[in-house]
C-alpha cells in the first residue's frame, strides 16, 4: 500500500511442487475520491467486498471504465 500515490496491491505467493507462484489478488487506486479497480482476482469480487464494507457503489469503478472517462 502506498498512501502517497493511492495504490493498494495484495499479492499471493506460494509453492506448487515445481516452483514459486506469484499472483496479484487485487490492485486498486484511489483517484479523486473514487476506488479504481485495476485488477480483481477475488472470488466474490473486490467491488462486492468494498460495498459490504460500506463504500458506495457509485464510488467504485474499473480501470477500463476510468480510462474511457479520460
Amino acid at each position: 500500500c502506498d498512501t502517497e500515490t493511492g495504490h493498494f496491491l495484495v499479492l499471493a505467493t506460494g509453492w506448487d511442487k515445481q516452483g514459486w507462484i506469484n499472483s496479484i489478488l487485487f490492485h486498486a487506486r484511489l483517484v479523486n475520491g473514487q476506488v479504481v479497480i485495476e485488477e480483481d482476482n477475488f472470488e466474490e469480487g473486490l467491488a462486492s467486498a468494498l460495498i459490504s464494507a460500506g463504500i458506495p457503489a457509485e464510488h467504485i469503478i474499473t480501470g477500463l471504465d476510468y480510462q474511457l472517462m479520460q
